[in-house]
């Protein structure tokens, strides 16, 4: 066996990861496989407070770029929800900065070669590079929205691929605003926005088109495009001497598209689970199954419930999203000043705050909605 322990993909997930399981299983041969030395943009780096849990606050305080205390909401005719909140619910990161120090704890384990497929096998798994192949005890697949550990997992009829929005954004003068924008015409079933001066939108219809028209309606000639895939599902995410964490999961909030956290978090319970799945010499699915019911307890309802809001989401029309803001703009406002803190992770259990007489109102008048 080459390796106990091969972690494919260094970003937040396989970093995190990596970073936990050295400390924890000393003398284990553990490999983290990367394909790019350069980290890039491939998101707006917005994430709940819920960081300062993660990664050391001295440390934290460098890679915050924006505190954000406000985000405004706009509808199709122009209307507003302002999310306000006395103190700060969410900080931007330097996402750059942010990637590099993720990785500097686990630099002596990554090499730098392009996987290009992975196999399952009852006795290992086999990874093949550009360079050599592996055989290795235990894999985990921090592969990305495109994951080929994925691939191996539903070629093999144990899960499924994920819905994959395409997210595009491009750099425009910096401002200190956040707008979001619900608005079928810039992205039929997602939104768009100006985080800071930084436009951009996920759609799973002609995303550049619709980012053209985004941009020339908000003034912002595009100087370099960045893109990146987005997964939305509820997979399942082992199975024997294999796990998924992080995007290859699907492990993405479904109203916001980030997944920084619930990465973070999924590595730690991945952690704990091959923790004790070499203390007992066991990598079998009904082992590794405790990953995932960790994860699950804690966020899977989050991404359960954010799937059927976006459902419901992507048959709403123009028209019905000026109402939505008509009717909810109070109630939204209030819960969110409220909420905010401690359920910007969570945002579809926070919306329970909203009186039920006003959704059953505006569900009965929309029934399209519900079919």
């Amino acid at each position: 066996m080459d390796y106990d322990i091969a972690i494919i993909g260094a970003g937040v997930a396989g970093s995190q990861l990596g970073t936990l399981l050295s400390e924890r299983l000393k003398g284990k041969r553990i490999v983290i496989f990367e394909q790019l030395e350069k980290p890039i943009l491939k998101d707006s780096g917005i994430v709940s407070r819920d960081i300062e849990k993660f990664i050391k606050t001295k440390k934290i305080k460098k890679l915050i770029r924006k505190k954000i205390k406000k985000m405004t909401l706009f509808s199709p005719n122009g209307k507003t929800i302002n999310l306000e909140n006395k103190e700060p619910f969410a900080y931007a990161l330097r996402r750059i900065e942010f990637a590099r120090a993720m990785k500097r704890p686990v630099e002596d384990m990554i090499k730098y070669e392009r996987v290009l497929s992975v196999k399952l096998r009852s006795d290992c798994c086999l990874v093949t590079t550009e360079q050599d192949k592996y055989f290795v005890r235990l894999l985990a697949g921090c592969d990305g929205a495109n994951s080929l550990t994925r691939r191996a997992m539903v070629e093999k009829g144990i899960t499924k691929q994920p819905k994959l929005l395409h997210g595009a954004f491009t750099q425009g003068k910096e401002t200190r605003k956040i707008k979001v924008y619900l608005n079928k015409f810039y992205s039929p079933d997602f939104f768009a926005w100006n985080f800071f001066g930084e436009c951009g939108l996920a759609t799973a219809h002609r995303p550049r088109a619709h980012l053209d028209y985004f941009l020339k309606r908000q003034d912002v000639k595009p100087k370099r495009i960045f893109a990146s895939p987005i997964p939305l599902g509820l997979l399942k995410s082992f199975a024997d001497r294999c796990l998924l964490i992080g995007d290859a999961a699907a492990q993405v909030k479904p109203l916001t598209g980030g997944g920084i956290i619930y990465s973070l978090k999924a590595a730690t319970y991945a952690a704990n689970t091959i923790e004790k799945s070499f203390s007992l010499g066991r990598f079998d699915a009904a082992t590794l199954k405790a990953y995932e019911k960790a994860w699950r307890d804690d966020f899977g309802s989050e991404i359960k419930n954010g799937l059927r809001l976006r459902a419901i989401y992507r048959k709403m029309t123009n028209k019905q999203i000026n109402e939505l803001f008509e009717l909810f703009k109070d109630d939204v406002e209030k819960v969110f000043a409220k909420e905010a803190v401690k359920r910007y992770d969570y945002l579809s259990a926070a919306a329970s705050g909203i009186p039920k007489k006003k959704i059953t109102k505006f569900m009965l008048k929309n029934l399209n909605l519900l079919a």
